[in-house]
């Protein structure tokens, strides 16, 4: 019992000199900006992928993110519905703006379950990502996501944060967000799901790296 408590306080520790340490970095941060394209560009065409639209969103939510960035895109394969989102932002300051689908769908009446964790490689890069299934009425979806700070990806913000923190000081880099890929369950299981939501993410995220990285 008092080890435990000893580990939570230690954690807790390491996690508040990492949030202070990457508030004030923003003193000698140079923002990383002028890409070529804009993420909803970007995203118009994956290949295997029909692109089914992208997804307005609301002036007040994107104001309240304070986001650089992002793409709310939706395709269709097989007969099965993606939604890509990303939330992006250039900069290591604002990696205390990005929300956690833990919070933000219970906040819209869902009811969430089954939370995993899980790694896919693509490629040479690693993506550590979380896996829930959210219930609203009837209608139930599954959720990916996961929380990129530059080549690296974390499946919660505990490990963003140091992630973010590392990138900035180590390598200069501040880019970080959200990534998510929701996926109905409406003709399909979960597991059904999953396995379409992992095809998805080995065709995306090269796209995506090259975005963060055009060395890649």
């Amino acid at each position: 019992m008092g080890k435990t408590l000893q580990k939570k306080l230690i954690i807790t520790c390491l996690l508040l000199g990492a949030t202070s340490a990457l508030v004030n970095i923003k003193r000698f941060e140079t923002p990383r900006v002028g890409f070529k394209q804009a993420l909803r560009q970007v995203f118009l065409s994956i290949d295997g992928y029909s692109f089914n639209g992208q997804i307005k969103m609301e002036n007040n939510v994107s104001k309240f993110l304070n986001l650089d960035d992002y793409t709310y895109t939706a395709y269709k394969k097989d007969g099965i519905e993606f939604t890509l989102y990303i939330g992006y932002y250039y900069t290591a300051d604002k990696v205390t703006v990005a929300h956690s689908p833990l919070v933000c769908f219970p906040a819209q009446g869902y009811l969430v379950e089954k939370q995993i964790t899980k790694t896919v490689y693509v490629d040479k890069h690693k993506v550590n990502y979380t896996v829930i299934e959210a219930a609203i009425g009837t209608k139930r979806q599954l959720v990916i996501y996961w929380y990129q700070s530059y080549l690296n990806t974390a499946p919660n913000t505990f490990i963003e944060k140091f992630y973010v923190l590392y990138n900035q000081l180590v390598n200069g880099e501040g880019q970080n967000g959200l990534v998510r890929i929701s996926i109905p369950l409406d003709n399909i299981d979960s597991n059904e799901a999953l396995n379409a939501g992992v095809e998805f993410i080995n065709s995306f995220y090269p796209i995506f790296i090259k975005f963060i990285d055009t060395s890649e």
